[in-house]
């Protein structure tokens, strides 16, 4: 039909086209207002740009055993790196010049020790942070005692702290305020050992800071003889106190308090069929609210086996690995967490072995309970870089977006199975739907607690997205890393409404309306 000649034929339907516009505004405005509580949209997958070249870090290949640890150990606000290579080269040093890059140091030992995991904190309560990693036992004959470190900003040097009553084949050293006086305690795991250290058989041990970051050695702790040798911290339970989840048989021991734990493995696991046989040979470990509830879950990376997700019930898990969309196959060894895309839902990468390197697997939250998983993120090292190791998520620039480090290599192996490091920086866009708040954690108000173990609670005016971290590790194997600039993704806030911050010693910290995001805030004692 001709349109009229005065042109009322289109106005009306430029008219009708601006109602129609304007209703489909208002239907989407409403379906976003209408989102469950707590319900948030989700962004499509971060990338990553390879800046290993000019990252100051090593590009020589070594084992790259057990992952590095990535901590603020100078204390300028930045995270630095310590890169063990097993065996095979001694302990690398990486300072961070406050933007990314980084400066070498002096190694840590001019001996080629053989190293394996490492843990830091502030040990002695007086603001930097101490190191301590754990030294094998030739193969259980020499079973050796860990090597403690005093800093003093970029200065490393071994201490007499009372570690060296007992040698063991050392694996996985983790700080941990075992009693909830607020300085931080030792658990040292550790594989069997041959020959026993002065008649002490018992193959794991733990021990209580007394005070200024000395050690004395405590018995009957319920894990002497668990058969294990790695481990992450989570408060499995939710009673407030951290406990061990372990592994490679898994295992997961509640703390009890009294620096004693029990094996609660089959009261929490019941609900899995099969647990028992599900979870032999666990390869790596992290803990992630990936559902937004308030409790911790657990991703399992399971070597050649399915991977596994674990949902915390509230005094227990359920497997909802398949609901999820978790990927089948594959030879996973290594995972690390964090909001890479920073639209509030919690990723994962994951690291995938050889003998031929295959891209490392990014798991994308989509914001319905699930994960859609991708390999064309960037973050790839070259098929015949090493057998695949550990990642870990941290902000090296703290530019708001979470990068990776990546190492390759075998723990044993000709040097054909060698790997470097990799760093991938985050290129994630700056958009309205994927802001950022970091808080970076001191020692509690009263001076007493460490900021290792903090637990950090943010509520935003997001339609009232709530999410929780912790100051520790994004996932782990033999190292723990201590990331206390705690890093949220909150999508598309604006404001955070409240947080709190919970130290180990029970001290809390409550702030409200805290101004917009996309910012870096302190809290503690720095």
């Amino acid at each position: 039909m001709a349109a009229a000649p005065d042109g009322r034929r289109g106005r009306c339907c430029w008219r009708r086209a601006r109602r129609f516009a304007v209703t489909a505004l208002l239907a989407a405005t409403a379906a976003v207002q209408l989102l469950p509580t707590g319900v948030l949209a989700a962004r499509g997958p971060a990338s990553w740009d390879d800046v290993s070249a000019s990252s100051g870090i090593s590009r020589d290949r070594s084992t790259r055993y057990g992952g590095v640890l990535v901590a603020d150990i100078d204390g300028d606000g930045f995270y630095d790196v310590l890169a063990p290579g097993h065996d095979v080269s001694t302990v690398e040093v990486y300072w961070n010049n406050q933007n990314g890059k980084y400066t070498r140091g002096a190694d840590l030992r001019p001996f080629l020790d053989d190293v394996h995991g490492f843990t830091a904190g502030d040990v002695d309560g007086d603001g930097d942070l101490e190191v301590i990693h754990a030294v094998g036992g030739g193969n259980g004959l020499t079973p050796f005692a860990p090597i403690f470190y005093g800093s003093a900003g970029r200065n490393l040097t071994p201490e007499d702290v009372g570690l060296d009553v007992v040698g063991g084949r050392g694996r996985s050293p983790r700080l941990v305020d075992l009693d909830g006086d607020g300085d931080l305690d030792l658990i040292v795991v550790n594989y069997e050992v041959v020959t026993a250290s002065n008649g002490d058989t018992a193959r794991q041990h733990v021990f209580e800071n007394t005070g200024g970051g000395n050690f004395v050695r405590r018995f009957d702790s319920g894990i002497d003889d668990v058969a294990v040798e790695r481990l992450i911290l989570t408060d499995a339970d939710g009673d407030g106190r951290l406990d061990i989840v372990a592994y490679p048989f898994f295992r997961i021991l509640l703390s009890t308090g009294d620096f004693s734990f029990r094996d609660a493995t089959r009261e929490l696991l019941w609900r899995i069929p099969s647990f028992g046989s599900r979870f032999i040979n666990v390869r790596a470990a992290a803990e992630l609210d990936y559902d937004n509830d308030g409790r911790m879950d657990l991703y399992l990376a399971m070597g050649t086996r399915n991977d596994a997700l674990l949902r915390n019930v509230g005094f227990g898990y359920e497997e909802v690995s398949t609901a999820a969309g978790i990927p089948t196959g594959g030879n996973h060894q290594g995972v690390t967490v964090g909001d890479f895309n920073n639209d509030g839902h919690s990723d994962v990468f994951v690291v995938r072995a050889g003998p031929t390197r295959l891209p490392d697997l990014l798991l994308t939250a989509n914001g319905a309970g699930g994960f859609t998983s991708s390999t064309t993120h960037g973050a790839t090292t070259a098929p015949d870089n090493g057998q695949g190791d550990m990642a870990t998520a941290y902000d090296s620039n703290r530019d708001g977006r979470l990068d990776l480090l990546v190492s390759s290599g075998q723990d044993v192996g000709p040097p054909s199975t060698w790997g470097t490091l990799n760093l991938f920086q985050n290129n994630v866009a700056y958009t309205w739907d994927g802001r950022y708040f970091v808080v970076r954690v001191g020692r509690s108000p009263n001076g007493r607690a460490t900021a290792l173990g903090a637990l950090l609670t943010l509520r935003t005016n997001d339609n009232g997205a709530q999410y929780i971290r912790r100051v520790g590790s994004a996932g782990g194997t033999f190292t723990q890393s201590a990331l206390d600039i705690v890093h949220f993704g909150v999508g598309w806030a604006t404001w955070v409404d409240r947080l709190t911050v919970r130290w180990s010693d029970g001290s809390v910290v409550v702030q409200d309306n805290v101004g917009v995001t996309n910012r870096v805030i302190e809290v503690g004692l720095l």
